[in-house]
């Protein structure tokens, strides 16, 4: 394991990067790089969070690890199915949503409109992923079409697993339980690819990681293997 940054190679850094900034950009050089760290310190944990609820941990045991009671790590690692606040509304979740390009926030946008016209009670996995493949020249598109997945098979195969709805609804629409962890997820890998904007990729990549959902696992049905995805996306 490498070994963590001391104190002065984080001083170093910030004085080297920039060497004829003032006393005043490295402080703002600096709140930065704390920042950053913070998130990224913060996501480490939830990766492993993720990890032990995989392996069969309960809040119990991850409260314990986490020096926590186990109300207290459900609260902070469990996303709310339906908040007080819009999921584009205040707080944490309007901080993450002003991380996503235009593209990404468009899709995010559009999964609601399509759980709207299909009149599902609340938007999940399935219509995001139905939202990434709206767009027919999309980098989702090309990807599962590259993957062997053409994109009508794949929304025959979403709308299959969703069911009917109950007709077109009007007004707001909560995003499930599962929808928000994949946009969290999504943050997590724009951070893991070193972006500060969270892409259409990130959205995709982060419906994957999430193997239980309803997309992740529709997805897996037709053969799309997170890895393979992340290859090509990368490539």
């Amino acid at each position: 394991m490498d070994p963590l940054p001391q104190f002065d190679d984080l001083i170093a850094h910030i004085e080297s990067a920039n060497p004829g900034a003032t006393a005043v950009q490295h402080l703002v050089e600096s709140v930065g790089l704390a920042t950053h760290l913070g998130e990224l310190a913060d996501h480490l944990v939830g990766h492993f969070v993720d990890q032990a609820r995989s392996a069969g941990a309960s809040w119990a045991e991850i409260g314990d690890a986490l020096g926590v009671t186990k109300q207290a790590a459900q609260k902070r690692f469990v996303p709310r199915a339906r908040s007080e606040h819009h999921l584009l509304g205040g707080g944490r979740a309007k901080s993450m949503f002003e991380r996503f390009t235009d593209e990404a926030r468009s899709m995010v946008v559009a999964s609601e409109e399509l759980c709207r016209q299909s009149g599902h009670p609340e938007v999940g996995t399935g219509h995001i992923l139905l939202a990434l493949l709206e767009d027919p020249k999309g980098l989702t598109a090309r990807v599962l079409t590259g993957e062997g997945a053409k994109p009508d098979q794949v929304r025959a195969s979403v709308d299959s697993a969703l069911g009917p709805g109950q007709g077109a609804t009007t007004g707001h629409i909560p995003f499930s339980t599962d929808a928000k962890k994949v946009l969290e997820l999504s943050l997590r890998e724009a951070i893991r690819s070193q972006s500060d904007h969270i892409g259409e990729q990130h959205i995709l990549l982060g419906l994957l990681r999430d193997e239980k959902s309803l997309g992740a696992q529709t997805l897996a049905e037709l053969g799309i293997d997170r890895r393979h995805v992340e290859r090509d996306i990368a490539s």
